[in-house]
């Protein structure tokens, strides 16, 4: 059967060309459906070789006329035939113009022009975790063929590349730089247990203490040197439930903290473990106590906290106390009634 690449490719001239691989042999083949490229096109300057097509592969130099030159950081240029097209396209710019350029840790606000003329000015944003040495400086200005480029520093804050953990990856695209209070969390490969903050903080220049990642064997020995109770979270089966409430795992998965909905107050541990299998003493989420404004003057409050005390003004007068207990509020001295029945009274005589 014919080869399958044998649109693509043919035997070499001699017919069959073998190379040798240890005891066996295979034939070369060489492409012969690449495309040619046509002279390429260069105002005020020339080709060496000049020739009216190059065959794929070929390379041919180029330079400018007088008071010209390249759009490059030579003054020649070098181009490649690749399978029909030219690997850049040749262009001759005033020997006063300047290429695009580069500044080192930092990126163009723009896109960037294959050249520009004198007195150009180009704005330039530092990278993360770079800032300008100069405040004022953000431009690079063309001048007579030459660039005067702004610089970027480090910042003093800044980190470098975050600390590696044996059997763990870092969950987002790699960089070399990162801001104050920037963040990157780590995950440990299947088999293996973190020990330690899931999470690594770049302070003022500085990360903050990675994880561990050990194996599931090694992971409960640590915990048996603490506490020979103490087991991780996963081991006590289905997480508790609290009314009002949810846990969260925390601490590398050796406790479960506490969380409580909006007004509502959280009553016993903030911590739940695992120990001997069994959870720990749950807490509880108190419910807040919804006041009546009915009976209030311009309150700007609806609710009080669980355990909560305050006092308030009467529509009709006086003042209240009032205290929450678990969702039912309590009106001690009942000074309000005294004035709403004093007020029905006195307007009905």
């Amino acid at each position: 059967p014919p080869h399958p690449l044998h649109s693509f490719f043919s035997l070499l001239p001699s017919g069959r060309r073998l190379r040798s691989l240890g005891a066996r042999t295979t034939p070369v083949f060489l492409p012969t459906d690449a495309q040619a490229c046509q002279s390429p096109e260069l105002s005020q300057g020339f080709l060496v070789p000049q020739q009216d097509v190059y065959q794929h592969g070929s390379k041919v130099f180029y330079s400018c006329d007088s008071g010209l030159k390249p759009a490059l950081q030579t003054w020649w240029g070098e181009l490649m035939c690749e399978n029909g097209k030219w690997s850049h396209a040749a262009q001759c710019i005033a020997v006063n113009d300047c290429f695009a350029p580069e500044v080192p840790n930092a990126k163009p606000v723009q896109p960037l022009q294959t050249s520009y003329s004198s007195n150009s000015r180009l704005n330039f944003s530092c990278n993360k975790g770079y800032q300008f040495e100069e405040v004022d400086v953000h431009e690079a200005v063309c001048t007579d063929g030459q660039w005067k480029l702004p610089m970027c520093k480090r910042k003093l804050t800044a980190c470098g590349v975050p600390p590696s953990v044996a059997d763990a990856v870092i969950t987002q695209p790699s960089q070399n730089m990162f801001d104050h209070t920037d963040r990157v969390e780590y995950r440990c490969k299947n088999g293996h247990e973190m020990v330690g903050e899931k999470f690594s903080y770049c302070m003022f220049g500085v990360w903050t203490s990675a994880p561990q990642c050990e194996t599931w064997k090694s992971y409960r020995s640590s915990f048996s040197e603490v506490n020979s109770l103490l087991f991780p979270v996963r081991e006590c089966g289905p997480y508790p439930t609290i009314e009002n409430g949810d846990f969260i795992e925390e601490s590398g998965g050796r406790a479960l903290k506490a969380e409580c909905a909006s007004y509502y107050k959280l009553e016993g541990p903030e911590q739940v473990m695992c120990v001997s299998g069994q959870w720990s003493k749950l807490p509880v989420c108190k419910a807040p106590c919804l006041l009546d404004q009915s009976q209030l003057l311009r309150s700007q409050r609806r609710y009080l906290i669980h355990g909560e005390e305050d006092e308030f003004w009467c529509k009709w007068g006086g003042w209240v106390k009032v205290k929450c207990v678990d969702g039912r509020a309590q009106y001690e001295g009942c000074k309000c009634i005294i004035h709403t029945v004093f007020h029905l009274l006195t307007n009905t005589l």
